[in-house]
């Protein structure tokens, strides 16, 4: 083969198929020939299996979608109200609305 390499690595096709195509010609004549001349392979014994981890679960869509909320309504108020006043001006604002929706229930509970 060394030789074939320094002479340009040139083989003609039929001197490298024939022995191919002759004993694939054999094993069409008689098929019971493949199965002799191939021994059965031994299996090979598996290494133990890695146990596979139990798959972390999937986030909560509403969880997420709250904190997109949350974290878009802090940058936006941001500009207006400190980062760390925000926590108070958002129960002032929350209080505010509790009161104002108390007075108009009791309004409409007055005028029956």
């Amino acid at each position: 083969m060394d030789t074939q390499l320094l002479n340009g690595g040139v083989t003609s096709i039929p001197e490298v198929a024939s022995p191919a195509t002759a004993n694939g010609q054999r094993v069409i004549d008689n098929p019971q020939v493949e199965a002799e001349a191939a021994p059965a392979p031994k299996p090979t014994p598996l290494p133990n299996p890695i146990p596979a981890s139990a798959p972390s679960p999937a986030p909560d869509f509403g969880h997420v979608a709250m904190d997109v909320a949350k974290d878009v309504v802090q940058d936006l108020a941001s500009d207006y109200i400190p980062r760390e006043k925000q926590p108070q001006a958002f129960a002032f604002i929350l209080g505010a609305l509790s009161m104002l929706l108390f007075v108009v229930l009791v309004r409409l509970v007055q005028r029956d």
